[in-house]
């Protein structure tokens, strides 16, 4: 009778110590947020052939060296739709840092009657070591965008919220 106490024991013991390892491991695995301050020109900053794309400062990063630069560059036009004052978008984006470049995609809607937008994508790539566990990563960002104008910035989306978050999805 003991021995089955004993077994019983030490199996408990161990599905508890396996349960409270799992929830420990997934502390590192929080989201990463930043604040964007975005504007949409013709910046020099824009790749060749592009007279335009959203360009900006990241700054505020709960991760410690991600602040920079990004740039977003409108990509798949044909794609593009209006549905009433909802125009859903794709682009590409560029997170410059010290460090080196992150590369990522994605998809999303702007609302031009009350001029906020989301976006979702994916971290798609990087040029060095320092970011290549962020591949992979879900990418999100939401702002609001000022009203059209006449003098450049032609929009700008100031303290947009981007946020990186640690994800399994498959690289081709």
């Amino acid at each position: 009778m003991k021995k089955k106490w004993l077994i019983l024991t030490v199996a408990l013991m161990v599905s508890l110590f396996l349960a409270s390892s799992s929830a420990v491991s997934a502390g590192p695995n929080k989201p990463i947020e930043c604040r964007i301050d975005i504007a949409y020109d013709a910046h020099t900053e824009c790749p060749d052939g592009w007279t335009s794309c959203w360009y900006g400062p990241v700054r505020d990063c709960t991760l410690e060296g991600l602040e920079g630069h990004i740039m977003f560059v409108a990509v798949r036009p044909l794609d593009w739709k209006q549905v009433g004052n909802t125009l859903h978008f794709f682009e590409e984006f560029t997170i410059y840092t010290d460090a080196g470049e992150i590369y990522g995609e994605n998809a999303g809607i702007a609302d031009q009657k009350k001029i906020k937008y989301r976006a979702n994508g994916w971290v798609t790539g990087t040029n060095t070591t320092e970011w290549e566990h962020l591949v992979g990563s879900k990418f999100f960002e939401m702002g609001t965008v000022s009203v059209l104008s006449e003098d450049p910035p032609i929009f700008d989306a100031p303290d947009t919220l981007m946020r990186i978050v640690p994800a399994q999805r498959p690289m081709p």
